[in-house]
């Protein structure tokens, strides 16, 4: 027997907001000044112990402040910024904690050089550094054609961590018309005094050297994008069985535009199994090549073709007990018959995408996956549609219990009308997924459907939202999987009691 079951997770929300933003500014800078205050009610019924909200009234708190000075004129210029928050609501807070400093750094810039110790962000190589660092860095230009960066840096939280690590490095970068050289090196070492039991990771050590290249010719018809990265692991410092590791990374991609409408590229990566950065993004023991093809003969028609082809077990140091192979064939074609038009059919624009992938090993892997979908959409002054349908199938030649074939077609409609001072916004949206498992005829059915209403009323500046939704799914009772229906809704009003440059407030109820 068929079993239906209907739930539903009630939320009852009301907030009085404030902000406030203050502008000071004199002849060589200015201070900004941004304070908001909320303070709000939840009251949640249903499924109360699988929610990650917590009933009750709640507070929310920021401030932020940017303070700009020219010290020397032309040379010397100061910036100050700091975000503080305060909340008792676990939504909004880092590790539980009612009182956050979220972010906050000083710095002396101008055109040839930055300095700046707190927060920062920092972007060498994909191979050698890519974080978020709490410390300094600096970017020097000392003359044209040549930029040189460094930095020290650690994790900024070492009670949410359980660890402390440092990091510093460098790179220089020289350039000369289409040509740029850049060599960069990193080391991290986490402090092995600051281990405690709990401690995700041990006394790690890791050094990146890397150079890159970038070349640039016949005025960006042809851009070539190179580079090499050598690293040195050690998973933990404390065990002297464990060893240091070495290897390498590669990574070489071409672009080239022969001409109007026609785009080629190529890469090749390639990363060994032992290469290890911490600070920056790879993906050990992988090696892959790719080529792509973007095709406009004409306005109204672009295509894209791509083929990626990877495996992994490079060697004998990886991990992986056999070598998996990858590929992935991707083809797009949009087309809008109508652009040169002037009324509305010149929106009509048809969206097509393919996918194929097959992975394969002489272990346990051999099945290939086909998606194929495409869409319809057109916009009107007052309203606009898109028509969907997407299409899967998966095989798999060691395991046909988990075949299956999906269809599923999709509409949505969007109406908007101004009438007086009063906006109306709705939207709609209607789909199907057929999922069938085609060794035993089992079927799967999912409905869904959903809608919104926005009203915006200008005069007295309120907004009232509302949304529905539904999903019902109808499973095969062969799965053992019972059949469900889950349903949503929402109710959101805005009312701005005061705004002004320097002062609003708002009251919402949701």
């Amino acid at each position: 027997m068929k079993r239906s079951f209907f739930s539903l997770s009630f939320l009852l929300f009301f907030l009085v907001f404030c902000s406030g933003v203050e502008a000071v500014t004199w002849d060589t800078g200015q201070f900004l000044f941004d304070y908001r205050s909320d303070v709000y009610y939840q009251d949640i019924f249903g499924n109360e112990e699988r929610s990650f909200l917590k009933e009750g009234t709640h507070y929310l708190q920021e401030l932020t402040g940017d303070l700009t000075q020219e010290i020397v004129s032309g040379k010397v210029n100061f910036n100050a910024y700091f975000n503080l928050r305060s909340s008792d609501d676990p939504q909004h807070q880092i590790d539980e904690r009612d009182v956050m400093f979220v972010q906050g750094y000083v710095r002396l810039y101008d055109d040839a050089y930055e300095l700046q110790g707190g927060d920062y962000a920092e972007d060498y190589t994909s191979y050698t550094l890519g974080a978020s660092l709490l410390g300094v860095r600096a970017h020097l230009k000392p003359v044209d054609g040549v930029k040189v960066y460094a930095l020290w840096g650690r994790n900024r939280d070492e009670e949410l961590d359980r660890y402390v690590r440092n990091t510093f490095g460098g790179r220089v970068e020289l350039s000369y018309r289409g040509l740029s050289l850049g060599a960069t090196f990193v080391h991290n070492d986490v402090v092995r005094s600051s281990l405690k039991d709990d401690s995700p990771v041990g006394d790690e050590f890791n050094q990146v050297f890397g150079g890159d290249l970038r070349l640039s010719l016949f005025e960006d018809r042809f851009e070539l994008q190179a580079e090499y990265a050598r690293s040195i692991y050690n998973e933990d410092e404390r065990d002297e069985t464990i060893e240091d590791e070495y290897d390498d990374a590669y990574f070489v991609k071409v672009q080239m535009r022969p001409f109007k409408g026609l785009a080629l590229g190529a890469e090749f990566e390639r990363v060994e199994p032992l290469f290890n950065t911490v600070m920056g993004s790879a993906s050990p023991d992988m090696q892959r090549v790719k080529g792509e093809v973007e095709l406009t003969p004409w306005d109204f028609l672009n295509v894209t073709l791509l083929h990626e082809y990877s495996f992994d077990k490079l060697t004998d140091d990886s991990v992986a007990d056999y070598r998996t192979h990858t590929h992935m064939t991707s083809a797009g074609l949009t087309l809008t018959p109508c652009y040169r038009r002037e009324d509305y059919w010149n929106s009509l624009t048809l969206n097509l995408q393919g996918n194929f992938s097959d992975y394969y090993s002489s272990g346990n892997v051999d099945q290939e996956d086909l998606s194929i979908s495409g869409t319809i959409s057109q916009s009107f002054t007052h309203w606009n549609y898109s028509i969907g349908y997407a299409f899967s199938r998966n095989w798999n030649h060691l395991d046909r219990s988990s075949e299956y074939e999906s269809h599923s077609p999709s509409v949505s409609l969007g109406i908007n009308y101004q009438w007086l001072s009063l906006q109306w916004n709705w939207s709609f949206n209607f789909g199907y997924e057929h999922r069938k498992a085609l060794l035993y005829d089992y079927t799967d059915r999912i409905y869904r459907a959903d809608g919104a209403l926005t009203l915006d009323y200008s005069e007295t500046q309120s907004t009232l939202a509302l949304s529905v939704g539904v999903e019902h799914c109808d499973n095969s009772p062969y799965l053992g999987t019972a059949d469900n229906t889950r349903w949503s809704f929402a109710l959101n009003f805005d009312q701005v009691i005061k705004r002004s440059d320097k002062f609003t407030a708002t009251v919402t109820l949701s």
